[in-house]
């Protein structure tokens, strides 16, 4: 038997993140994200009407009343391990600390699609090539505290605008859908306690055979370790989306120590690949500037 080693907790209960998979026709629909997102919460808590199925190894859930409006469904356990198969593959299942501060020092691509609707933000400077790449600054005019700054920021496309899908670089990418990109995006780092109360629910799971399993998987590759508690009810929290999930896990942000960029609480560094290699330069060149100290007399 393989015995797993627990890391230190994320979040206090387990977490499931219920990612939106279909853009929303248009702004008048923005509603129904959160009825729905309700809908599956209220299904959960009572074992009653939620929907599931798995397509492609992802966990896909919908509320019967809502079948269209379908999540694709990630159980998280509080110290961030979930099934290999629901994250990246480098992730390896597991989502650390670093992982979670890279999300808030992610760079965002922004890949031009199909003109429909979305946030109409203004740059907020020219647009300027670097490399291969377009850096595009804009401007987010959505008022704080941030709810829904998506409904506000809300238009039909029009000829003059660029019609563009964000997605964060790094170790997050490709893990958000479109609904999470854009959410994350116009949220920034810090979005506020009513952006976060409207994305988080906190139920109690009163049929919570499939979270004993999965601590099963990850404590000893067994299913049926904890068979003994399939029947007690386990507290877990839902969230719309990933986005939501890592402003709760990291409680709070804060500018890192050495280039600027968020990072999470508890870390002075953000631990990115070149902020680490401008700390060890600066070290190597305080080391350098020290003078020398010579022996003194009865030393040698």
């Amino acid at each position: 038997m393989q015995n797993y080693r627990m890391g230190k907790a994320l979040t206090t209960t387990d977490a499931l993140v219920l990612s939106l998979l279909n853009w929303p026709e248009g702004p008048h629909d923005l509603p129904k994200v959160f009825d729905a997102f309700a809908r599956v919460v209220d299904g959960i808590s009572t074992d009653v009407g939620v929907l599931g199925c798995v397509d492609g190894g992802d966990l896909v859930m919908a509320h019967v009343s809502d079948p269209e409006t379908m999540f694709r469904a990630t159980p998280v356990l509080a110290d961030g391990w979930a099934p290999p198969t629901m994250m990246p593959a480098t992730w390896h299942g597991r989502l650390t600390r670093s992982r979670l501060a890279a999300y808030f020092r992610s760079e965002w691509l922004g890949t031009p699609c199909e003109p429909s609707w979305g946030a109409h933000m203004l740059f907020a400077s020219p647009p300027r090539e670097v490399g291969d790449s377009l850096v595009i600054q804009m401007e987010n005019l959505a008022k704080r505290p941030l709810v829904d700054p998506l409904r506000e920021l809300a238009a039909e496309d029009t000829p003059e605008w660029l019609a563009l899908s964000v997605q964060p670089d790094g170790e997050w990418a490709g893990l958000l859908t479109d609904w999470e990109g854009t959410d994350a995006f116009l949220a920034e780092t810090q979005p506020g306690a009513a952006w976060s109360a409207a994305r988080t629910r906190r139920v109690i799971c009163p049929a919570p055979k499939h979270w004993w399993q999965l601590r099963g998987w990850r404590d000893a590759a067994d299913s049926r370790r904890y068979c003994g508690q399939w029947e007690e009810p386990i507290p877990i929290t839902v969230f719309l989306g990933w986005p939501a999930y890592a402003v709760a896990a990291a409680v709070s942000t804060a500018p890192c120590d050495s280039c600027g960029k968020a990072t999470i609480k508890g870390r002075r560094f953000c631990g990115g690949p070149e902020c680490n290699r401008a700390r060890a330069i600066a070290r190597q060149r305080a080391s350098r500037s020290r003078p020398v100290r010579l022996p003194r007399v009865g030393e040698i």
